[in-house]
């Protein structure tokens, strides 16, 4: 995972601890060191993903970084 940078690595860890299931995040955190804000950002950018095309929906983007 140390070579991948930025959305890719999130992307990573949003699907590892989807994996892991319910506490995945926690679980993530204590045993593997990793930043629960990193994944949760992770995980907002996985649902943001349409599925159909694998395209990022913008306005979705922009509507999360308003409200941050």
């Amino acid at each position: 995972m140390s070579q991948l940078k930025g959305a890719a690595k999130r992307k990573f860890m949003a699907q590892t601890v989807q994996g892991l299931g319910l506490g995945g995040q926690r679980l993530a955190q204590s045993e593997l060191g990793w930043n629960r804000d990193t994944i949760r950002k992770g995980v907002r950018e996985l649902r943001l993903i349409d599925s159909s095309d694998g395209k990022t929906n913008d306005s979705l983007i922009f509507c999360l970084r308003i409200s941050s």
